[in-house]
């Protein structure tokens, strides 16, 4: 063990005094990694710009206004590839098969329930290696879900004034 250490001390000593050597010994990896990854990037579906939108398969159980907008404000992002399919399981499917890194579903009674003022939840399918995708996707949801209560409360002041 000690023999491994003087070893390693003598070499690390060498590459201190090497500086264009310890340059090019950080430098490469990061050139390498950087140019494979940009010639790469097409072959795993990404777009060379950076800009790929995420594919979001989304399902409409309930069929009512408050689907209707919400699928509108999801498709009005540039960031966001909405596409509509007809029931939960061919969104969970192209989950699963990887078509697709989160679905988005609006059960039957969304709107009824919240009408009603009763909890209501949308699933949100996802693939659990596609974090950042899920987390940019959530923030998109809390944003929409913020300005729907917003236009709802300033319509409401509207119709009492």
């Amino acid at each position: 063990m000690h023999a491994l250490v003087v070893i390693l001390g003598k070499d690390l000593r060498l590459l201190w005094r090497d500086r264009a050597g310890l340059i090019f010994l950080t430098l490469a990896p990061i050139v390498v990694i950087s140019v494979a990854g940009f010639s790469l990037a097409n072959l795993y579906g990404a777009d060379p710009t950076g800009q790929t939108a995420y594919e979001l398969p989304f399902v409409d159980e309930d069929g009512s206004e408050l689907a209707h907008r919400l699928r509108e404000r999801i498709a009005a992002e540039r960031s966001v590839n909405l596409r509509p399919v007809a029931d939960r399981a061919t969104a969970e499917d192209m989950v699963r098969r990887k078509l697709a890194g989160s679905a988005l579903v609006v059960p039957r009674g969304t709107e009824a329930a919240l009408r009603d003022g009763q909890p209501a939840a949308l699933l949100l399918y996802s693939d659990a290696v596609k974090y950042l995708e899920r987390l940019n996707l959530r923030a998109k949801l809390l944003m929409t879900r913020r300005s729907f209560a917003f236009s709802k409360r300033f319509a409401t002041k509207q119709r009492s004034d």
